[in-house]
């Protein structure tokens, strides 16, 4: 069948187009979310590359498709991919464990245990106690990796789970306390493992 025959089409009208309308805009959402993510975070290298497929998709599929844009399915479609690509991209962007956040966590219960756990795992801790002599919160301030934000968050549970914890993006980090990767004890480059090693 001649090409240009099938675009005319019903199938091709009511379910191909709006299928690759919803899909082009799903993708362009989302790299778009993304990008969003990457720069709030300062990835200076992530975010201009994102950016440059996004455009892409958008000047090659995206484009094309508003200027013929009447039938009321494509209309549709393309909300419905908006809509579904703004999601996948938050999706994703929970996903990336890239940057740093600050913990501020404030409870009224001695928080010994908790900061003792804290700095047995690797991190940092900054404290302080309230200035109001008859509040006894202390506030403990920790910025860690995102990828330890469900390890914090299981420490305070376990020793003060009443405890309010706030948790903020941080855009840069100049230096800190952050546990250590463990070191592999043997590699592909060293496969053999050596006893009492």
């Amino acid at each position: 069948m001649d090409l240009v025959l099938f675009m005319e089409t019903g199938i091709f009208n009511w379910l191909i187009m709006p299928l690759l309308i919803f899909i082009a805009r799903l993708c362009d959402m989302s790299l778009g979310t993304l990008r969003l993510v990457f720069i709030a975070k300062g990835q200076k290298l992530w975010a201009p590359l994102i950016g440059f497929f996004e455009v892409l998709i958008w000047l090659i599929v995206v484009r094309q498709i508003i200027t013929s844009m009447d039938n009321p399915v494509w209309m549709i479609a393309y909300a419905g991919g908006f809509a579904a690509g703004t999601y996948l991209g938050m999706y994703f962007s929970e996903k990336i464990k890239i940057g740093e956040v600050l913990f501020r966590i404030i409870t009224k219960l001695d928080s010994k245990n908790l900061i003792k756990e804290l700095k047995g795992k690797g991190f940092g801790i900054t404290m302080s106690r309230s200035a109001d002599q008859k509040d006894k919160s202390t506030i403990i301030y920790t910025v860690v990796h995102v990828r330890d934000i469900q390890k914090v968050g299981d420490v305070i549970m376990k020793h003060n789970p009443k405890a309010f914890y706030t948790i903020e993006d941080v855009r840069k980090v100049s230096s800190g306390v952050f546990p250590q990767k463990p070191t592999p004890t043997h590699s592909i480059f060293n496969p053999i493992r050596r006893k009492g090693k």
